[in-house]
């Protein structure tokens, strides 16, 4: 289906009103007919669902799930067979759900943002000199009541790929800037924002991910050799990667997360000490440090 079809089979889906109109006919013919009709335009509409949707979409998709939510049950208390509609229903929330999940206000906010726009305007190095000294504080605004704290609820690929071409945007921009940054104050900024995103793509790590999900006995832990490779590779990433961060006061992490990295890593360094006693305190080190930060 092209993006024309779809959006049209979704503007008529939104044409449907069961505040007004019973779809669930007296008339058993034409009611069947509804349903079988209906029941189609959802499938084509949910098998299209868009892999990204804009604000606007997502409420479109919402007010479709109330009002097909609505007509299910027109047709349940007039004695129709709803399960093809309910069966849509399901299939829409369960395509809706990531959206849901990982889009946070502020991220929205953040990026519908008129500054937003702004920067990517004048990085192409339209600026006039009287623009600047109030230019950079308006930036420095922004990165301190948006951007940063907007970096923390970055969850999927398409957010980071997102907010890494905006920072892209605000380095060149800062490059423009510079001469006029005589506190370095704009630099500064750029640094920390640079810091917080390097941070959010950290807790991105597979090790960081399977360190926060770990469940006792969940590894086989039977081959010495590997063993000992996947506790160097995690030494290597919480005393490099993960520890730098959280002794930097300006960034500001999950404690839920850290702590329950922490319980996690002692169960996974119990269990090799009583695999292999000999080599079983390879996380002593990590955890030490780990336990003085917590």
């Amino acid at each position: 289906m092209s993006d024309l079809a779809e959006k049209k089979c979704l503007s008529t889906l939104l044409k449907l009103d069961p505040d007004r109109v019973c779809y669930a006919s007296s008339n058993r013919a034409v009611g069947e007919w509804n349903l079988l009709l209906i029941e189609k335009l959802v499938k084509d509409a949910v098998d299209h669902v868009p892999s990204k949707l804009s604000k606007e979409e997502r409420k479109q998709y919402g007010q479709l799930k109330k009002r097909l939510g609505q007509i299910s049950c027109q047709f349940l208390a007039h004695n129709y067979d709803n399960a093809p509609i309910s069966r849509q229903i399901e299939a829409l929330s369960q395509k809706l759900e990531p959206f849901k999940k990982s889009i946070h206000p502020l991220i929205e906010k953040t990026f519908e943002h008129a500054l937003t726009k702004k920067i990517s305007e004048l990085s192409s190095g339209n600026l006039k000199e009287n623009q600047t000294r109030q230019l950079i504080g308006e930036l420095l605004a922004f990165f301190d009541r948006y951007l940063v704290p907007a970096m923390y609820y970055m969850k999927t690929p398409e957010l980071r790929e997102a907010m890494r071409e905006l920072l892209k945007k605000i380095v060149k921009l800062k490059e423009t800037l510079d001469p006029f940054d005589f506190d370095g104050a704009l630099e500064e900024g750029v640094v920390t924002l640079v810091k917080h995103f390097l941070f959010n793509l950290m807790t991105s790590d597979r090790i960081y991910y399977n360190l926060l999900n770990y469940r006792e006995g969940s590894l086989d832990l039977s081959d010495v050799r590997l063993c000992q490779k996947a506790a160097h590779s995690i030494n290597e990433f919480m005393l490099k990667r993960l520890i730098p961060f959280l002794l930097d006061p300006e960034v500001i992490p999950s404690r839920e997360e850290i702590v329950k990295i922490y319980w996690n890593l002692s169960t996974l360094n119990r269990e090799l000490i009583d695999r292999h006693s000999k080599d079983g305190a390879l996380l002593f080190r990590s955890l030490n440090v780990l336990e003085e930060l917590i």
